[in-house]
């Protein structure tokens, strides 16, 4: 969370919170179920925290991208979404997050379907087609470009 942009204080006070709660457990069952809260819990802190770097507008878009990540989703959609030029809205975006609007699309497709395939059991091809990759090999290089690995090889970690 920390690496992530949270402030130290408020990492390590949540941090602090979890640990006590774990420690007054002792079911093993619950504490694996916990785990996963835990970390959504610090994943939803950081997008919170990086969102309040951004203007209206992009936290406006990347809510909307979010929203509608297994939908088409172009630019022109997007800006008229959010009652903007086309090209206004790419250029702000790039300053404000660093990154062209279509790599964060593809990019949070990537880290949604890799949710997918470490807790579903969807097939990868189905996964695919879900958010939207033209084809099963277009999504395989996306996803290991973003990951390191092949969709195949992440789901066997």
């Amino acid at each position: 969370a920390i690496t992530g942009g949270v402030p130290s204080d408020e990492a390590f006070t949540m941090s602090d919170s979890f640990i006590q709660t774990i420690e007054k457990q002792s079911d093993l069952r619950w504490l694996s179920t916990i785990e996963e809260e835990i970390i959504l819990r610090f994943i939803d802190r950081v997008k919170r925290h990086h969102l309040t770097r951004y203007s209206s507008l992009i936290r406006r878009t990347i809510t909307y991208i979010d929203e509608h990540l297994s939908e088409p989703l172009k630019t022109a959609d997007l800006a008229k979404n959010a009652a903007v030029h086309p090209d206004y809205l790419s250029r702000r975006f790039k300053q404000e997050t660093g990154e062209a609007m279509h790599r964060f699309i593809l990019r949070r497709r990537v880290e949604e379907a890799a949710h997918f395939m470490r807790y579903g059991d969807d097939s990868i091809p189905a996964i695919a087609a879900f958010y939207q990759f033209s084809s099963q090999g277009h999504f395989t290089t996306v996803f290991k470009e973003f990951t390191g690995y092949t969709p195949q090889q992440y789901r066997n970690l």
